[in-house]
């Protein structure tokens, strides 16, 4: 019951116990009928059956921070009845702002109504959209019932980027050419192997090789050394009888994306892990960026067993 229903309800019940203390039958039957008026509109809005479905398309689903993206919701009514007009509030992550409020007309049966609102975030993640929270009354405005409708959405923030183009790749990740002692030091000479050729350094002579086919075999020491970076995201929530601050966490996640951002599309071959496991660059998949940057958008701490 709304404050003007307790009011009523109150001023009714008063009436009647003036009503038979005074003596007045008139008084008591004026008390009754203020009395019952919002018990029976109570009665009537708690047998009234309201259905909605929602549908919400978010463009875009994925956008850097302090980018606004549109969010259409579409409202069906699959009931049999008429709807009232109602008050709807769409409940939204804090991190997208305030909520926003709008006006649902009178809707018949299988009719569609569409609003759409826009929203921004400055703080990275997945971030939800719904449910739609709906404000009931009577036409006395004697009752207020809340109601929530199913049914959500979500957008995804992409952590902040910072440009690290003018910066140069070191630790012997120079352009791909000829790196013998890197190639050595993997193993790869042992699955590359071609015949002996006139001039060839008599110390190239791979000797199992030679053992198998009967034939002089050399190492293939000009292969092109293909570049691998690792970017090992440090998403352990305790480092021994520390707790790992959030700003320190989204820090790490700021240089990862930005170091994936600048080495993904300089065409090095990359792997990105947290959580605890690979999300891409293995098996001969090639990391895209936006996949790095939504996978780090939704990075959160774990356990420190998960990081071993």
């Amino acid at each position: 019951m709304t404050l003007r229903g307790r009011s009523f309800l109150a001023a009714g019940l008063a009436l009647v116990a003036c009503g038979v203390v005074i003596g007045f039958p008139d008084i008591t039957r004026l008390g009754v009928l203020v009395a019952g008026l919002p018990l029976l509109v109570l009665l009537v809005a708690s047998r009234q059956q309201l259905a909605f479905a929602t549908a919400r398309e978010v463009h875009p689903a994925v956008v850097p921070m302090d980018q606004w993206c549109d969010v259409h919701l579409r409202l069906r009514n699959p009931g049999p009845g008429r709807t009232p007009i109602l008050m709807a509030q769409e409940q939204v992550d804090y991190a997208l702002g305030d909520r926003p409020r709008f006006v649902i007309p009178r809707m018949a049966p299988d009719a569609e109504h569409q609003v759409s609102y826009r929203v921004r975030s400055s703080v990275r993640g997945r971030h939800q959209l719904g449910p739609l929270g709906l404000r009931i009354k009577d036409p006395f405005e004697m009752t207020l019932r809340l109601a929530a409708v199913p049914g959500t959405g979500e957008v995804i923030v992409l952590p902040r980027l910072v440009d690290l183009s003018g910066g140069a790749l070191t630790g012997g990740l120079g352009n791909d050419g000829t790196i013998p002692h890197l190639i050595a030091l993997h193993g790869e000479d042992d699955v590359s192997v071609r015949e002996y050729r006139d001039g060839d350094d008599l110390r190239h002579i791979h000797w199992p090789a030679t053992a198998r086919t009967g034939e002089l075999m050399v190492r293939q020491e000009d292969r092109p050394a293909t570049r691998r970076i690792v970017i090992l995201l440090d998403d352990r929530a305790s480092s021994g009888h520390e707790q790992r601050s959030a700003s320190a966490f989204e820090w790490a996640v700021t240089a990862a994306a930005s170091i994936a951002n600048l080495v993904i599309d300089g065409g090095t071959h990359t792997h990105l892990i947290l959580a605890g496991e690979a999300h891409a660059g293995f098996g001969g998949e090639q990391l895209r960026p936006e996949r790095a940057l939504t996978a780090l958008a939704v990075a959160e701490l774990h356990d420190p067993a998960t990081f071993s």
